[in-house]
């Protein structure tokens, strides 16, 4: 929480500053999936994609990606955020019925799926003309080398 306000805060690693809140959930943030850079395993759960962003004819380094991530609340919501804009790119209200277990993203980046205490699942699929700046795996592998 910030003050009165639920958040979605982004917590720096090294300093565990928060500088970035994500705002607007009604109740406690209770899942956070962001398709981001991450070392991969052979456990890796796919909760992180390795899909990068970037702006159309620009430079694609590790310095211009940005990410899409997923936050889902104990206000049977999920908001769908791109973390170099202030406003949610979608929020789907009333998904479930009970509280938001878990997110996966797919390994294209282009589904999300969740589930919740009631049993119940739910599917989120992306046209790839919905996300024009995804880029390619090998992009990513190459920033990440």
């Amino acid at each position: 929480m910030n003050g009165p306000v639920f958040v979605g805060a982004v917590i720096e690693r090294e300093f565990w500053g928060s500088d970035v809140s994500f705002v607007g959930h009604a109740n406690t943030i209770q899942v956070a999936v962001s398709e981001s850079v991450h070392v991969r395993s052979s456990t890796d759960s796919k909760a992180f994609n390795p899909r990068l962003f970037f702006l159309p004819n620009g430079e694609k380094t590790r310095a211009t990606a940005s990410t899409v991530l997923a936050l889902g609340s104990n206000d049977f919501s999920i908001s769908i955020w791109r973390n170099i804009l202030h406003k949610p790119i979608v929020v789907l209200k009333e998904v479930f019925g009970r509280n938001l277990m878990d997110l996966c993203w797919s390994q294209d980046g282009l589904h999300l799926y969740g589930c919740s205490e009631d049993g119940t699942i739910c599917a989120v699929e992306f046209d790839p003309e919905e996300f024009p700046d995804r880029d390619e795996m090998e992009t990513t592998d190459k920033i990440i080398e």
